[in-house]
């Protein structure tokens, strides 16, 4: 294992203790093919990039496929108003909502992304939850229940999740790399 790679872990825990929470591991994810398994990133790449969403007031960040809520304890540090976080696993879901009990504006929910009514909510963050095709049912369930212009940021995208935010007429506004080998798509739509 490299030096920066156990300073890494270790930095990542010390954050995690810091937060009051546990979001180590990778997990498998109940349900079809079609979901990645539940992992997370470093601290410093998730709230390099929750910062250049450009947070305000009033915004409601939403993770979706959340896993343990290791994005949503850096956005509950940020001017959201409200964070929410959608799991479908329910183990995972509730692992997390154990993470974030008692946290008023925290709200972590065992849903279906497909299925969730999106309205009131206009930031959202994925941390490649699925592959193409489910983001594509996503995308259409957020275009029939939000209320609100969004904007959105996607790690580890792919060129078939590229097409999908292209085909729901959502546009590219930044594709710049602040880390090396994690492709990264902001977008919004009005």
């Amino acid at each position: 294992m490299k030096h920066s790679s156990i300073l890494s872990r270790l930095h990542n825990a010390v954050l995690d203790k810091i937060n009051g929470i546990d979001t180590r591991g990778i997990f498998d994810v109940a349900g079809s093919t079609e979901y990645e398994h539940a992992a997370t990133t470093d601290y410093w790449v998730l709230k390099r990039t929750i910062v250049r969403l450009h947070p305000e007031r009033g915004d409601v960040f939403c993770d979706i496929g959340c896993g343990l809520g290791r994005p949503l304890a850096i956005a509950a540090k940020m001017p959201f108003s409200r964070v929410v976080g959608l799991e479908q696993d329910p183990a995972i879901a509730k692992r997390c909502k154990d993470n974030f009990k008692g946290r008023e504006k925290v709200d972590v929910f065992q849903a279906n992304a497909e299925a969730y009514d999106y309205q009131g909510i206009n930031v959202l963050f994925f941390f490649n939850p699925f592959r193409a095709p489910v983001l594509d049912m996503v995308l259409r369930q957020v275009t029939q229940t939000r209320n609100r212009p969004l904007r959105a940021v996607y790690l580890n995208v792919t060129p078939g999740h590229r097409e999908v935010f292209r085909s729901h007429g959502w546009i590219l506004t930044d594709k710049n790399q602040d880390v090396p080998n994690l492709p990264v798509g902001f977008y919004k739509v009005l």
